[in-house]
């Protein structure tokens, strides 16, 4: 599985619950423990004896592949609706279109089930109308997860009309192989593609002219229009050229003044919000920084410079639980928490250069290092809350949650990557959170 550098998703908060247990104060039995002579059945000692059950574990397909995006880390970059997905790009043009039948094949993680499923490779197109492209995008809740397949065609130009552009959208709840919508409209015949952007509301259709508008992903029909280009989305809210405006009903939940460079990084479900993560240039300033905005508390914040070269754009960099990691290039590496908006780790280039660190990846409290050593590669694992290290090799590591599950991958390809594209399994979370191992 690759990540073609883009990419959300929403993850999870590992919590652990503890157990008390029950018993009187004296310690003794209780009169029902007493008067019980006789032994314990087969079955009950099975029972009282057996080992917790495994982790259920679901192979990632060889031929899965996270959807490409131009911007938007989550709901562009094939994390949306709690899940992942892909297997096809989230537009549709009418000019250079990536269809090709044999190998179009989108794939959804289906949390419920824990499998992956495909809708139908071709969709039901008019009599009389030339498909062009075929393209697609998750939107929903965890719950209600949609994947809105998008398909471009042209009707040729006849005696006194023009070529008439079409876009179809057929929406299927995932599971299912039968559209539970289908809606179809007409683009100005210079559009050369529409964009898709998935919310939990609905899908966006942004085509290059014209109006853009969001359908509900239930039955596509339109909920409101949208004012100038979308930057990206999360679950609740679109970021636009006029503002952050809530996806459910449109009204503008703040105006940034920070000006924003490049789309979406990452987003992230947390207590205090949902955070999407840019690269920006404040007004007048001329180095690119990172910025933030919580978009339930309305506001933004400045995260600093961190390594960020003129040209960069950070779309791509994944968010985990509120932290992100910068740097690997001249000024060492940063742990960033979004929410404190302060470093929680910091590895000096002093630090790097001593300990020929090539790759550095995250998760929960623990830092996956990757050493070039005189006798190779090497893997080990720190703890970032006391600096200590716990495993001077890992065989494999959690990478990012989605709605009750966990990807992991193995050393050979997570090595140097802090990116999903080394992602080969799913495991199913134990009482809200990943059972394990953690190396």
């Amino acid at each position: 599985m690759r990540l073609p550098g883009k990419f959300h998703t929403a993850f999870l908060v590992l919590t652990v619950t503890a157990l008390a247990a029950c018993g009187t104060t004296s310690g003794q039995p209780t009169s029902a423990e007493t008067t019980r002579t006789d032994p314990p059945t087969t079955a009950e000692a099975t029972s009282s004896s057996a080992a917790p059950a495994a982790p259920v574990q679901v192979p990632i397909p060889d031929d899965f592949t996270i959807a490409e995006g131009a911007s938007g880390y989550l709901t562009r970059s094939g994390f949306a609706a709690g899940t992942i997905y892909g297997g096809c790009r989230p537009e549709v043009s009418f000019t250079n279109p990536a269809y090709r039948p044999s190998s179009w094949k989108p794939q959804v993680f289906d949390t419920k089930r824990g499998s992956f499923w495909s809708p139908p490779t071709s969709q039901p197109i008019p009599t009389g109308e030339q498909l062009i492209d075929q393209g697609c995008i998750l939107a929903g809740a965890a719950d209600t997860a949609t994947l809105v397949v998008a398909a471009s065609t042209k009707v040729p130009a006849s005696g006194l009309s023009g070529e008439v552009r079409r876009v179809h959208l057929f929406a299927y709840p995932v599971g299912n192989s039968d559209p539970a919508a289908h809606v179809q409209f007409d683009v100005i015949p210079k559009n050369d593609s529409v964009q898709l952007y998935g919310t939990a509301s609905g899908v966006i259709t942004q085509p290059t002219y014209g109006d853009s508008v969001i359908r509900a992903v239930t039955d596509l029909k339109p909920l409101w229009p949208i004012a100038g280009n979308v930057r990206c989305t999360t679950s609740d809210a679109v970021f636009t050229d006029s503002g952050i405006r809530d996806a459910h009903s449109g009204t503008v939940l703040f105006v940034p003044t920070i000006h924003v460079l490049g789309g979406c990084s990452g987003t992230t479900e947390s207590p205090t919000g949902q955070l999407m993560f840019f690269t920006s240039r404040e007004p007048k300033v001329g180095n690119p920084t990172a910025a933030a905005f919580d978009v339930l508390a309305k506001r933004e914040f400045n995260l600093g410079v961190f390594g960020i070269g003129s040209d960069d754009n950070i779309t791509g960099i994944p968010i985990i639980d509120g932290k992100v990691k910068f740097g690997g290039r001249d000024d060492g590496v940063s742990i960033y928490d979004l929410r404190s908006q302060k470093p929680s780790f910091t590895i000096s280039q002093q630090e790097v250069n001593s300990a020929r660190i090539k790759g550095v990846a995250f998760f929960g409290d623990y830092l996956y290092i990757v050493n070039d050593s005189d006798k190779g590669t090497t893997y080990s694992v720190t703890t970032m809350s006391d600096r200590k290290q716990v495993a001077t090799s890992w065989s494999s590591r959690p990478v990012l949650q989605v709605s009750g599950w966990t990807m992991i991958g193995d050393a050979a390809s997570c090595g140097r990557s802090g990116q999903p594209e080394c992602t080969r399994t799913m495991v199913r979370n134990v009482n809200g959170a990943f059972p394990g191992p953690w190396y």
